[in-house]
């Protein structure tokens, strides 16, 4: 649509605005798609961070679980039952 509008304005010294101007969407355009990339790596590398974040307190839980589990059995063993 930007290019038809581009050509459909040449005339006496259009064809240079057209290039300026097509070279300025451009330059916009690739701007705007560099910039969105660093979002996105921030989002994954938050994603990793999350999961590992999860698992490592899901491991700690468990170890805290069989060490209560290996106190009961314990107590129980030294009372007799």
């Amino acid at each position: 649509m930007i290019l038809k509008y581009l050509i459909k304005k040449t005339g006496q010294g259009g064809y240079m605005k057209n290039f300026k101007l097509l070279l300025v969407c451009i330059v916009f355009t690739i701007f705007i798609l560099t910039s969105v990339k660093p979002a996105k790596a921030q989002f994954v590398i938050g994603e990793v961070i999350k999961l590992t974040v999860t698992k490592v307190i899901k491991a700690i839980d468990l170890k805290v679980q069989r060490m209560q589990n290996k106190t009961i059995w314990l107590q129980k063993r030294a009372k007799g039952y």
